[in-house]
């Protein structure tokens, strides 16, 4: 495997990287398009505003990395794992819906859209996820464990099977949702009780 230390200094002119490791990298509002990284790992990298429109990324993970407002369209992201990173603005939505694998853990998600998209059996893990969009996202399966999910929508969503052990400052419409064998802890799952106006005693 090949350690990329360089920091700023780095310019990523290759077309394809493969099993590299790349650290330290500064590179916001760079133009980041029609490459490949295949099993590459990115640690505390600030790729804020870059365009990684078109490119492809396949068994890679960004550990510590600032990925905010970056321009995801016609990207392929398969097998890509986010731990520790931030991550707002990302229109997820736009990106290639061939084949997708994605996986959060204790990273941050506010304002992204996941809008339409079959993300089924992502997990997203002990993160900070709020006012995030999954109009009409296919969700079966996926991990919200202990996430925070302030002001996020679910509308049309399939969340069948889907565990929300832990998480919190969620509001799910059963009705709007399908929710068939979701998981939920207490109280938390008293607010899929909320748009009926009811009281609880």
């Amino acid at each position: 495997m090949t350690y990329i230390l360089r920091g700023a200094s780095m310019d990523l002119h290759e077309k394809t990287y493969e099993k590299q490791t790349f650290e330290n990298l500064s590179l916001p509002q760079q133009s980041l398009t029609d490459k490949e990284f295949v099993n590459c790992i990115f640690t505390k990298c600030d790729f804020r505003d870059s365009d990684f429109s078109r490119s492809t990324f396949i068994q890679c993970e960004f550990s510590s990395c600032n990925l905010s407002n970056v321009k995801l369209s016609d990207s392929r992201l398969q097998d890509v794992k986010f731990i520790q990173s931030k991550i707002v603005g990302a229109n997820f939505a736009s990106i290639n819906r061939l084949i997708i694998e994605l996986n959060f853990d204790d990273s941050i998600i506010n304002f992204c859209n996941f809008g339409d998209l079959d993300i089924k059996r992502t997990k997203f893990i002990s993160c900070i996820m709020r006012e995030t969009d999954f109009f009409k996202a296919d969700l079966s399966g996926c991990d919200f464990g202990n996430t925070d999910l302030q002001a996020t929508r679910f509308q049309n969503c399939n969340l069948r099977k889907a565990s929300f052990i832990g998480a919190k400052n969620y509001f799910v419409d059963p009705v709007d949702n399908n929710v068939r064998q979701a998981k939920f802890s207490t109280p938390e799952v008293l607010s899929l009780l909320s748009k009926f106006k009811i009281e609880i005693v």
